[in-house]
């Protein structure tokens, strides 16, 4: 009896350490994809700021006129 506990336990145990394996995968592809998301945003805004900045420089050339 004492045997089957033991082998019972066994594979509960690898079970779970098999999904937690799989957990860990899935997390590690969430944070791969913010990642590539937040350098993506980052692009984004440096855009959109070297536009302002274009803008900026503009209205000063603009008002020394």
């Amino acid at each position: 009896m004492d045997a089957n506990k033991t082998r019972n336990r066994s594979k509960v145990l690898e079970s779970i350490a098999l999904r937690n394996a799989c957990n860990a995968l899935s997390l590690k592809d969430k944070i791969a994809q913010n990642i590539t998301g937040i350098k993506e945003d980052i692009a984004l805004l440096k855009e959109v700021l070297e536009k302002i900045i274009d803008i900026c420089q503009l209205r000063v050339v603009v008002t020394r006129l």
